[in-house]
């Protein structure tokens, strides 16, 4: 049983990989278990403390999936590019000009694809 759990516990871990690097571990922890990073992690590692395999609950794994969805939900929400308006974000400037170039792209297209 012991073997299983860990299994279970690296599959958990290899799921998570491609997306752990872009999370706050500490603020997922604190903000939705009320726990601290350490705790986490010792669950994710099926690391032992006090001679025991530590390892997410069922409850823990709902807790777990229910909080990356709602993440997943924010970011979708994101909307940096407004109209009139510029944005930075990270090395990017977006401008009204930008914003107007891709309209008359986008116009050029449907007019194209009409003539077909």
């Amino acid at each position: 049983k012991e073997i299983a759990d860990i299994k279970e516990q690296l599959t958990i871990r290899e799921r998570l990989g491609p997306v752990l690097p872009y999370l706050s571990v500490s603020n997922l922890a604190k903000d939705y278990f009320g726990k601290s990073s350490s705790w986490f992690y010792q669950r994710l590692n099926g690391n032992s403390v006090h001679g025991k395999i530590c390892k997410f609950t069922q409850e823990e794994l709902a807790i777990l999936d229910m909080a990356l969805k709602d993440i997943s939900r924010r970011i979708t929400k994101l909307n940096l590019v407004y109209e009139n308006n510029i944005i930075r974000s990270g090395f990017f400037a977006i401008s009204k000009t930008f914003t107007i170039f891709t309209k008359r792209l986008d116009i050029k297209y449907i007019e194209a694809m009409r003539d077909i």
